[in-house]
């Protein structure tokens, strides 16, 4: 019976896994790690196997002669590393500028030095599109970074129930002066009352 609650308990948290999983893929986007880069050679692997190396062998034995020769080592692999990187960068750029206009070499070296993130369904720099009608109770509200959804939700509700009925009713009749210009205007620019 202990080896089925095991097993029932294993299932359980693989399932919480896998929801944890697939509820960040739809929030933040799906990003697959690259498997391979394009500059990582033969050298690279090298490196890494003897930076490994000499770990392994300061974790059995932390001597300090140990430890100065896995930071060399690290260094050298940063180092190695950081060029590899320089080169491959500075030979994509060059690769684009025989090939390409200038606005492509903008965008791909955007490309190279960004990283995109999943982003939030609305703006939470921004109070509702609907307080056009009532300047003034929007102004407490501009340039305010709210949290959530429900903390615009819930400020701007705040900020509306304190208008008085009669300012509210005046903002509806002005929109209704403005609709009603537009249409008589079949939709053509215009400015003013």
């Amino acid at each position: 019976e202990n080896l089925e609650t095991e097993v029932d308990v294993n299932k359980a948290w693989e399932t919480i896994r896998e929801n944890i999983i697939l509820s960040a893929k739809e929030r933040l986007g799906y990003y697959e790690p690259k498997k391979h880069k394009a500059r990582f050679d033969e050298g690279c692997s090298k490196l890494l196997d003897q930076r490994k190396q000499a770990k392994f062998q300061w974790l059995q034995d932390p001597r300090e002669l140990n430890g100065d020769n896995l930071h060399n080592i690290r260094r050298e692999t940063s180092r190695h590393f950081r060029n590899k990187k320089r080169e491959y960068l500075k030979d994509k750029i060059d690769e684009l500028a025989m090939n390409s206009k200038n606005k492509t070499i903008d965008s791909a070296f955007r490309r190279q030095t960004q990283h995109p993130c999943g982003s939030s369904p609305y703006s939470p720099d921004m109070a509702p599109c609907d307080f056009w009608l009532f300047p003034k109770p929007k102004m407490p509200l501009k340039g305010t970074r709210f949290k959530s959804r429900e903390d615009i939700m819930r400020n701007s509700a705040t900020r509306l129930i304190t208008i008085p009925k009669d300012a509210f009713q005046k903002c509806f009749q002005q929109w209704r002066k403005r609709w009603e210009k537009c249409v008589h205007y079949q939709g053509d620019y215009f400015e003013g009352n």
